[in-house]
């Protein structure tokens, strides 16, 4: 991930490596309110059978500072353990709380799945 200034200028960059070590995929990014910077997508366990996931939906918030850290990070492991879960989108709303929406394998098929963080 980059953060641009107004200007254009780079301010920082992080990558981030889930726990597991797999391919991770970031799918969405909004500033929300105070200028927080959050984002969505997969964590990919890349091993279910040792490390008891596949996929999960990630999501992490960050100050556009130029520190790059995390303010925090969730990761949501749907009913399946194994099953394969990913963030789709990511919105801010008027209170400040971050939407996510993604989909989570429920046994036989893939539900919406909508979480909500709070401020």
């Amino acid at each position: 991930m980059k953060y641009l200034s107004e200007t254009g200028h780079e301010e920082w960059v992080h990558t981030e490596n889930g726990a597991w070590s797999g391919n991770d995929v970031a799918e969405q990014i909004v500033v929300g309110k105070h200028g927080r910077v959050y984002v969505t997508g997969t964590v990919h366990g890349g091993n279910g059978d040792k490390d008891g996931t596949e996929a999960d939906i990630f999501t992490t918030s960050y100050r556009t500072d130029k520190k790059a850290k995390p303010v925090w990070e969730s990761v949501f492991n749907g009913p399946i353990l194994r099953g394969s879960d990913a963030g789709i989108a990511i919105a801010s709303d008027n209170d400040g709380n971050i939407i996510v929406v993604g989909q989570s394998h429920t046994g036989k098929s893939h539900d919406i799945v909508v979480l909500k963080y709070a401020p």
